[in-house]
């Protein structure tokens, strides 16, 4: 950052989108290495990671952002050193909306994984970028499945919730 920027100032600073007033949930302040020497770095948390690129676009008159451009997911799997086609074990809460990781422990054994596969990608109605499960009408749903194991692929029974 550049100027007299801190923790608390970042924390009270906002944006406008589509009416919304997006601020940080929260901000650490940390040390980290940038072109070979310590830089004084902010991370900040967001509501929800479509906030991430336009809280970023408003923190760049600031000083330069980095890792803004990560996609979640991604970036979930960089902070909780997760390996594609890695096994692990899970250890989870139930709440009244989601289940919510307790633990996650990788296991050190390489299975001959015979995968199953299947893709799909839902597509849903809202204005306002981030979907909302009870409002929000689908306007498309796509899935391809693929089956590597003996006799599958043959057969898709579709169920009504």
């Amino acid at each position: 950052p550049s100027g007299d920027a801190d923790r608390e100032s970042i924390t009270k600073m906002g944006t406008n989108d589509l009416g919304k007033t997006i601020k940080p949930v929260k901000v650490e302040e940390d040390t980290k290495r940038l072109f070979g020497k310590n830089s004084k770095v902010f991370r900040i948390y967001m509501e929800t990671p479509s906030d991430i690129p336009k809280f970023s676009s408003y923190m760049m008159k600031y000083g330069k952002c980095y890792e803004y451009d990560i996609p979640f997911s991604r970036r979930y799997g960089i902070d909780k050193d997760v390996t594609p086609l890695h096994t692990y074990s899970f250890k989870a809460s139930k709440t009244p909306e989601y289940l919510r990781l307790e633990e996650m422990r990788f296991l050190n054994e390489m299975n001959d994984l015979s995968l199953n596969t299947l893709w799909f990608d839902i597509e849903v109605y809202n204005p306002l970028e981030v979907p909302r499960e009870n409002v929000d009408p689908i306007i498309m749903l796509s899935y391809k499945y693929i089956s590597r194991g003996k006799g599958g692929g043959r057969r898709i029974d579709f169920q009504e919730d």
